[in-house]
């Protein structure tokens, strides 16, 4: 499991880019011989932390490999143009 968490003080803007960057994963993932499964764009259980709106996106598989191949073209194709502050988090402890 992995969660990716994107934020920005303005929140229509991140649900904007939260929505784009779903498709973006998902035509990613249809390229992958085993897709991954994939959950959101929602708001975070902590929505707001001080002027910062946080949305997730949750990465699921039976295999890491799976989910490695996913956020290496992740980390490769989108984060790099992403209008808005992004963190991966491989492996959560919890999802708050």
């Amino acid at each position: 499991m992995a969660r990716i968490i994107l934020r920005d003080e303005k929140l229509e803007k991140l649900e904007a880019v939260c929505r784009k960057f779903r498709e973006d994963i998902d035509s990613l993932n249809q390229s992958l011989p085993t897709p991954v499964e994939v959950r959101g764009p929602v708001p975070a259980t902590i929505s707001r932390i001080e002027n910062y709106h946080r949305w997730q996106i949750i990465l699921k598989s039976q295999t890491a490999d799976s989910i490695q191949k996913l956020l290496i073209a992740i980390r490769t194709n989108l984060l790099p143009t992403l209008a808005v502050q992004a963190v991966v988090d491989v492996d959560p402890v919890n999802l708050l």
